[in-house]
């Protein structure tokens, strides 16, 4: 009877967990769709992305401030702008270029893995700042909203795979049929 109670309890929390994984928002790590362009629209939500603000693209895993400003924020409203860029291999070595925008002809070297990030930059003093750690929501139709958390706006992102946590679900798993196997075990001891 006890071996059932725990069962059912990890099915629970394993649902819940899961439940709660599929309803967040993704990781800011992207990788380019069949080395198709990538195109950044900017879509205004609240402030927009503000005067003296960009967001840009860097190595996933590198610092962003040696990334490429893909837009730049705009004093008028609304602020429409895009920008497009496009990941190609260049020998062992994945190279992002920008196609179209105020940085089109940069290019930057994102190494072996064709992994990106994004960035809001914004003003901070003397220099600036870098904002990375921010919210990335899915709506469909290969398009995701990106919400800073200082400000800034809503950005769509057409033909971008979001890159799963590695492995997390399997270790999650793993753990509880270790679980699992540990309860059966002390339960046959006892009988």
């Amino acid at each position: 009877m006890a071996r059932r109670g725990v069962i059912s309890v990890i099915t629970i929390l394993f649902t819940f967990v899961l439940t709660g994984a599929a309803l967040a928002a993704i990781p800011n790590n992207f990788v380019s769709t069949n080395e198709d362009t990538n195109i950044v629209d900017l879509n205004i939500l609240g402030d927009g992305l503000q005067t003296g603000w960009a967001f840009g693209v860097y190595d996933f895993g590198a610092s962003p401030d040696s990334g490429i400003d893909l837009l730049s924020g705009c004093a008028k409203y609304p602020c429409l702008q895009s920008a497009s860029f496009e990941v190609t291999q260049d020998g062992r070595d994945n190279l992002l270029t920008v196609t179209a925008g105020p940085s089109t002809g940069q290019s930057l070297n994102i190494g072996s893995s064709p992994n990106f990030s994004f960035y809001f930059k914004y003003p901070d003093n003397n220099s600036y700042s870098y904002e990375t750690d921010f919210n990335i929501f899915p709506v469909g139709g290969g398009i995701y909203y990106f919400i800073s958390n200082e400000g800034g706006g809503g950005l769509t992102g057409v033909d971008l795979a979001p890159v799963p946590i590695p492995g997390t679900s399997a270790l999650l798993l793993s753990g509880l049929v270790g679980l699992v196997a540990l309860g059966s075990r002390k339960g046959n001891k006892g009988q």
